[in-house]
């Protein structure tokens, strides 16, 4: 299995934000821009207790509803990545509508290399989670087998869940590739102010990533705990 800190660094490369231009305005710039309030899909069939049974073990795991956490895509062309730009400033809302395009192909290279299931809500849901509270505590990437260990639990809650299981097709879709983007987003940005330190752009990204975990939670975000593969929200 390719290593996690490998397979981003790949689609790192692959999104704008490798370039200087995209550079300068992931620093400077992007700490002027206020902190959005995304409304995110997924609030709708997540909550405390389907967090908390993330931390299921394999055999309870094994044992949850044979719901499917996967939302294929359809023929409908995605409106999400320009919904995402649009809580921005209206000048910097064309070039990001394209970065949350190219977050979202990179987000499932990335989990492609990892073994992971395509179009897995989980999986998009343990990337928003991982990338914001990195990006939120300065914290570097864990280990591939964490991030695949959260995604199982994360599965299991979430197949086990009557809300989850309720939502529309249409709407897992919309939260996978909200999550995913967003996920991606914030991982990139902490890696790219890892290479190029901008104080004043850590502290914004730092409360933008407190603000996207809060929204989802509905909790404060030092409430979460990440560590060796499991997360608690107290």
């Amino acid at each position: 299995m390719k290593n996690l800190r490998t397979a981003l660094a790949r689609a790192l490369c692959a999104l704008a934000f490798c370039g200087a231009a995209q550079a300068q305005w992931l620093g400077a710039d992007y700490a002027t821009f206020g902190v959005p309030q995304v409304n995110y899909a997924a609030n709708s069939y997540l909550n405390l207790s389907v967090l908390n049974n993330a931390n299921r073990d394999a055999a309870a795991a094994r044992s949850a509803s044979e719901v499917s956490t996967l939302a294929p895509r359809t023929a409908e062309r995605s409106s999400v990545a320009a919904e995402l730009a649009a809580f921005y400033p209206g000048a910097s809302r064309g070039q990001l509508t394209q970065v949350f395009t190219e977050s979202l192909t990179s987000f499932e290279q990335v989990t492609q290399r990892l073994g992971l299931p395509r179009d897995d809500v989980a999986a998009a849901l343990a990337a928003f989670i991982v990338g914001n509270y990195i990006a939120l505590h300065g914290q570097a990437l864990p280990a591939d087998g964490e991030f695949v260990a959260l995604t199982g639990r994360l599965r299991a809650a979430l197949a086990a869940s009557p809300g989850f299981a309720q939502a529309a097709p249409r709407q897992k879709r919309q939260a996978y590739e909200q999550l995913a983007m967003m996920g991606m987003f914030m991982t990139t940005a902490r890696l790219a102010l890892a290479k190029t330190p901008n104080p004043q752009a850590e502290t914004h990204f730092r409360n933008h990533a407190k603000a996207n975990l809060e929204q989802l939670l509905k909790r404060p975000a030092e409430s979460l705990e990440i560590k060796g593969g499991r997360m608690t929200v107290r």
